[in-house]
């Protein structure tokens, strides 16, 4: 709900500054053509010297790579110095061990450029995309920590700005960065919004956060069809397509709330038959979805077609929008 505060709503707490320039939910939501976190509910206004809030992570990722993805428009760019609004941390989050952090920066011309840093909280020792980027438009931007094994400080982190949204990582916008010997964290449990100094930070606006330990599971998502009748949780009964729809194939897996849109098709009766949370899910005209246990909906689900309570079934959560057609 717009004007909500986000601490405690959603899991979300405050760490710093609470009580101060509160972060508080704003009506309408940010949009980037094919990426699965666009225009869904609202988004959160961020400005300077307030309250900091994080989410924990359900499970710390101590290995591989974690990425968040997240659009935000920059609506002031704050010094040349800049600072950071976005970053990882503990579980928790303690302040010493902030990392990967979102930078962004005055280029001096009426633009911004983002940047990243491994820990360091010193503009001077951030990395900075190398063009600029307007105030007030939305961009798709992608952060990620991946843990390295050599040696205790070469575990590294990238950035991306309007990446390519096709299924594939590509090349970032800025690379590996290590922080010349920063210390590698052990372990990442959160995702945090900050509001930095007076005098050097960004205002703006971010929306559309996801977090994964995949380039697919944070960017792109996996769109889910049903492609025959049967049971959610069955691979067989779902295509799958890693590039927006373009082209489908055989579902190595059932959709879960971290896919990306899920669809069910006429004339296929979906049935959940063990609890599951979803998301982004629309029911075309002459498909049924039916639950016999608890379906969880953290998000929206449109219902273009028939949606089924059968006895032992649950549907909780999230907002259900009835179409013309759907009973």
């Amino acid at each position: 709900t717009a004007g909500t505060a986000l601490a405690g709503s959603n899991s979300w707490a405050s760490h710093s500054g609470a009580g101060t320039n509160n972060l508080t939910t704003t009506a309408g939501s940010l949009s980037y053509t094919g990426f699965v976190g666009s225009g869904l509910g609202n988004g959160l206004t961020f400005t300077n010297s307030g309250d900091d809030e994080h989410k924990d992570f359900s499970s710390a990722v101590t290995s591989g790579s974690v990425y968040a993805s997240c659009l935000v428009t920059i609506t002031g760019a704050g010094s040349s110095a800049g600072d950071y609004f976005v970053h990882f941390g503990p579980a928790a989050m303690t302040t010493a061990s902030f990392n990967t952090k979102l930078w962004a920066k005055s280029d001096g011309a009426g633009g911004v450029k983002f940047g990243i840093s491994k820990s360091t909280s010193t503009s001077s020792s951030a990395s900075f995309t190398t063009g600029s980027y307007s105030l007030n438009q939305t961009y798709l931007v992608v952060i990620k920590y991946t843990f390295n094994t050599g040696t205790s400080t070469d575990d590294a982190v990238s950035l991306w700005v309007n990446p390519v949204i096709n299924g594939s990582e590509p090349t970032a916008t800025v690379a590996d960065i290590t922080d010349a010997g920063a210390a590698d964290v052990t372990s990442i449990g959160g995702l945090a919004v900050r509001q930095g100094s007076s005098t050097a930070a960004p205002a703006g606006r971010v929306d559309g956060f996801r977090v994964s330990t995949t380039w697919n599971g944070a960017v792109s998502g996996v769109w889910y069809r049903s492609n025959a009748t049967g049971n959610w949780g069955t691979a067989a009964t779902w295509q799958s397509s890693v590039d927006n729809g373009s082209s489908w194939a055989t579902a190595s897996a059932s959709p879960t709330s971290g896919d990306g849109p899920i669809t069910i098709q006429s004339p296929n009766v979906v049935t959940v038959a063990s609890p599951v949370t979803v998301d982004q899910v629309t029911v075309n005209s002459g498909g049924t979805l039916a639950t016999s246990v608890t379906l969880t909906n953290s998000g929206n689900l449109a219902l273009n077609g028939n949606f089924q309570l059968e006895q032992g079934g649950l549907a909780t959560g999230g907002t259900f929008v009835y179409g013309s057609a759907g009973t």
